[in-house]
């Protein structure tokens, strides 16, 4: 049944789209690309043709659509590319990021374990039970058996402490992080550490259950990652579960057997999870409990268990409490409601309202909240009409219409089904809104109404299956309508065969520091680099969201809010990224500010004006005072120019790209450029600067995009009215959340001084560049300072697993577990005393270490034998004296060396340099420089060093991400 009325409303798009569909012009395709690879990281990797695009291309469609809440659909419609071609700001909306993942397992099943110390807020026994019963739940599922040291190092440690606490990932303070735990492995692996800032209980709800906590942490040292499925065990957000009749899931039980296989002599006859019995998705007698779209998706409820199916995925069952804990089995109705983005579900005289994968606070409420009458005991089915904005609710043989604009029930109902549905017979079990159709399901039939309200038709349930035998004609098919169909049969097919699944999504999101700890590469660095354009911030509460099933925005809306507020496991949900963690605003309470270009088009005093209006709706709110200077360096640095003016995004000319900024942080930190092509004025023609500006420095300040349209934040310009302009809410909150609130004063403010009319200048000051260091031969006894902001590296590579950062005879190794240490390189390879160059070969666990003209191979501390050779062996002419840097590319299996401005390709596998080689640096590699004094590979990135500035590149895309300085691998800011 369910699988007929999948097959029937999958057909639908037949029968209501029996229309050609119409393709985008070249040209918008070519917009549409050239806004997808500025904003939303599209790469180049094949040529697109408007009748072809790649499936990157789609994802990155669908991607743009769902931030501008634009119907999803993965194609670039009309709709879509008037967003594209609106104007608006040049920050992109989301940044590319790479995750890594990898199983790791214990290679014996006999563990043992140690109580480091213990917690004040149980006792001993307690603590000892507690624990014991937390790795009992594994044991009972598994082969693994725990055996407890009472001293000495056991496989997994087990220690209570707050804040730092040795391991490179802080505590945070009560009701945050609970605790974290390190997957299977030598050293600190397996190990588990519980923030003793929490309270702790035995089995009370008063506090947070340690056996809980523990059993999900063990989970990790055992190798498990966090799950998507709320009723798991390995859900990272912390469920108070009843201890006494706890028992693992079946997504657990299936995690942790995949690593380890089943119990066969365990401790306890543990029976193998029974899979749950389910109703037959093909019984012609099947009647549904209800039926609503969500998120794109169609969803079918029966008893317990309800299908989900799109066009984009297999139609899969699920049990409803696996998806949403808190929800009541049978239910009986529920609607999305697309102005609040919400779904609602209906038992009873009781109403629960969903937001992704969460019940919303303070649901579930009476139904009397729609204005629904008392005597109304339950709703059988709900509809949305998207065409009216009305949600219809059937009771009985009456409905009633509810407004969702207006919040309120509409007069004049009830009425009569049959009155508002002639034709329609039996009491309405469900209902279902699509493409501007409704389909009200009564028993085994389905009555499809028009938006008028005219019976079109009825149907069986079963009628489209390709085993039913009975033919259905569909008006007006082409070819294409018949192979769609075909697939849609075949879908249908495949649903009624297919066993329940439940499935994770493969990336998952999160904001600010909460980003920091759980999304972030901690084994890089504890420092922050300052993006120029890809905002950490956003990147990462996308991942976020999408793993707790929220509306994926990238901005930090109440309900993603309060899912980073609720108590949780430390580990962190998906692979490093390599990107920085820390949260970027200004640390001084004063910030200067430039501008060294003016444009044409207004005053020098009109823009100085603005320029000066658009701080001052910050400084009115935020702790926080601006003044320009007129020579110098400035925090901000202001500029008016055209195409490319410096930096590495240029502009595009009129009406697309309007300004960029820089987030806080130095060197080009804050530093706000805008397009001199583009009409500037102070009234509603053109390009409004105040606008513009005043969006500009929100950037400038820390803030990212905004989804909310009336924010001045929202990334496309859209002109209101400047008279009394003050922040928008969303604005204001956001701004005040980095900086606090500025105290309100009755005085009134000071009259500014005049200011003096700025010197012309013939050519604006550029910030200084700072001159590579020179390479001292031979090597000083005095070790290099690491926190200076000129600070140029010798050299730099990963050494299984750590980062080596190479200057004057010294190194500095940074990795996660050993944290930040200085060494003498001639103390680690006792015939090296300085380094030129240097990269891994991870596959072979061989590092090259390069100084003058000859090359040596090592092992960890061990140089092999034979070693130095000349790099004449690369195939280097013998003029070639020194190599400057080097960097492996596993990706192509080359190796780049860099010698003055060019560089040299050379193929591992083949053991020779590669033809037509050497290149220019500056021409093939656009945006690094012009030479590399440093190189190194990093979590899918790399890194080029030109002096003290550093350039993270991503070598597939062939585009910078980011622009950081040295020292702050050092841990220095």
């Amino acid at each position: 049944m369910i699988c007929s009325q999948l097959c029937f409303l999958t057909g639908l798009v037949l029968a209501v789209h029996a229309g050609p569909i119409s393709q985008p012009a070249a040209t918008d395709q070519g917009v549409a690309e050239s806004y997808l690879k500025t904003f939303y990281n599209l790469t180049d990797e094949a040529p697109i043709t408007f009748r072809r695009a790649s499936t990157e291309m789609i994802e990155k469609v669908r991607e743009m659509q769902k931030f501008f809440g634009l119907k999803v659909t993965g194609k670039v419609d009309q709709e879509t590319i008037e967003e594209m071609k609106k104007p608006r700001c040049g920050v992109p909306d989301v940044a590319a990021y790479s995750t890594f993942g990898e199983s790791l397992k214990w290679r014996t099943n006999k563990l043992t374990y140690r109580i480091v110390n213990y917690t004040p807020d149980l006792s001993v026994a307690e603590v000892d039970d507690s624990i014991h019963r937390a790795l009992q739940v594994w044991a009972d599922v598994t082969p693994l058996r725990f055996t407890r040291f009472n001293n000495g190092i056991a496989d997994i440690m087990i220690t209570f402490a707050s804040r730092h606490h040795g391991d490179a990932n802080p505590f945070d303070g009560p009701s945050q992080t609970l605790a974290h735990a390190f997957a299977p492995g030598a050293g600190i692996g397996g190990d588990a550490h519980f923030d003793e800032d929490e309270k702790f209980t035995f089995r009370s709800s008063r506090g947070f259950v340690l056996f809980l906590v523990a059993a999900h942490e063990f989970g990790h040292s055992l190798g498990l990652s966090h799950s998507n499925v709320p009723a798991a065990l390995m859900y990272p957000t912390y469920i108070f579960k009843d201890v006494d009749s706890f028992s693992l899931s079946s997504d657990d039980i299936q995690g942790i057997q995949s690593l380890y296989g089943r119990n066969t002599v365990g401790t306890r006859d543990v029976p193998d999870p029974e899979p749950p019995t389910n109703p037959d998705a093909c019984d012609p007698k099947l009647i549904l409990d209800a039926v609503t779209t969500f998120g794109g998706e169609s969803m079918f409820f029966k008893d317990k268990y309800v299908w989900r199916s799109s066009q984009n995925r297999r139609a899969e069952q699920h049990l409803i409490q696996s998806l949403w804990p808190n929800l009541p089995n049978n239910i009986d109705a529920a609607y999305e409601s697309p102005a609040q983005n919400k779904v609602f579900v209906f038992k009873g005289r009781r109403v629960w309202a969903l937001y992704g994968y969460n019940v919303v606070r303070g649901y579930p409420k009476s139904l009397s909240i729609l204005g629904l009458p008392s005597f109304v005991r339950k709703i059988t089915a709900a509809v949305h009409d998207q065409s009216t904005g009305k949600t219809l609710l059937f009771a009985d043989s009456y409905y009633y219409s509810f407004d969702e604009r207006r919040r309120r029930m509409e007069a004049g109902y009830p009425r009569q089904v049959e009155d508002g549905f002639p034709g329609m017979a039996g009491v309405v079990t469900a209902a279902h809104y699509f493409s501007g159709y409704i389909y009200l399901y009564s028993g085994t039939n389905v009555y499809e109404f028009s938006s008028r309200r005219r019976l079109y038709r009825v149907l069986q349930n079963n009628q489209l299956l390709p085993s039913s035998g009975t033919a259905y004609i569909f008006p007006s098919f082409t070819m294409e309508h018949l192979t769609v169909l075909a697939l849609a049969l075949v879908l249908c097919s495949a649903l009624c065969d297919a066993a329940p699944t439940v499935t994770s999504p493969d990336d998952h999101q999160k904001a600010e520091e909460y980003l920091a700890q759980f999304y972030r590469n901690h084994g890089t660095t504890q420092a922050r680099g300052r993006s120029i354009y890809l905002a950490d911030f956003e990147k990462d509460l996308k991942a976020m969201q999408e793993f707790f099933g929220l509306e994926v925005t990238g901005k930090l809306d109440t309900n993603t809010l309060e899912v980073m507020k609720k108590p949780r496991c430390g580990v962190t949900d998906v692979a490093s990224y390599g990107h920085f963690a820390g949260k970027p605003r200004w640390k001084q309470s004063v910030v200067t500010y430039r501008i060294t270009d003016y444009t044409s088009q207004l005053s020098r005093s009109e823009v100085d004006a603005t320029i000066g209006k658009a701080f001052k709706l910050y400084s009115d709110v935020i702790p926080l005072d601006f003044k320009q200077i007129y020579s110098g360096t400035a925090d901000i640095m202001i500029l008016f120019k055209a195409g490319y003016h410096g930096d590495f995004y240029p502009f595009d000319g009129r009406g697309q790209v309007l300004a960029h900024a820089n987030s806080p942080g130095p060197e080009q930190g804050g530093d706000t450029h805008f397009d001199e092509d583009e009409k500037w004025t102070l009234s509603p023609q053109g390009v409004n600067l105040l606008l513009v500006a005043a969006h500009e420095f929100g950037h400038a300040l820390g803030l990212d995009h905004s989804k909310d349209r009336s924010a001045l934040m929202y990334p496309n310009y859209q002109y209101v009215n400047t008279n009394g302009y003050k922040l928008h809410q969303d604005d204001r909150l956001g701004v005040q959340a980095l900086y606090g609130v500025r105290a309100s004063t009755d005085e009134p403010a000071p009259k500014p001084k005049p200011k003096p009319e700025p010197k012309p200048e013939p050519k604006p000051e550029p910030k200084p560049e700072p001159k590579p260091e020179p390479k001292p031969n031979p090597v000083p006894s005095v070790p290099p300072e690491p926190c200076k902001r000129d600070l140029v590296f010798d050299a730099a590579t990963s050494i299984r697993g750590e980062l080596f950062f190479f200057k004057k005879g010294f190194y500095w190794k940074k990795g996660y577990h050993s944290g930040l240490s200085r060494h003498k390189v001639n103390s680690m390879w006792p015939s090296i005393d300085s380094v030129d160059a240097a990269y891994e070969l991870r596959n072979k666990g061989i590092t090259f270490l390069f100084k003058g003209q000859q090359y040596w191979a090592v092992k960890g501390s061990t140089t092999l034998s034979g070693y130095p050779k000349p790099i004449t062996n690369f195939g280097f002419p013998p003029y070639v004296k020194k190599i400057d840097a080097a960097v492996h590319v596993a990706s192509t299996g080359q190796t780049l060396f860099f010698i003055d401005s060019n560089y040299w390709s050379y193929d591992e596998r083949t053991g020779q340099m590669d033809r037509a080689f050497a290149k220019s640096i500056r021409r093939n590699i656009p945006g690094i420089g012009s030479r590399v004094d440093a190189a190194f590979e990093n979590a899918g990135y790399l890194y080029f060093s030109d002096g003290a500035r550093q350039t993270e590149y991503d070598f597939s895309s062939k585009r910078v991400n980011r622009v950081l300085l040295n020292y702050g691998w050092l841990n220095c800011y």
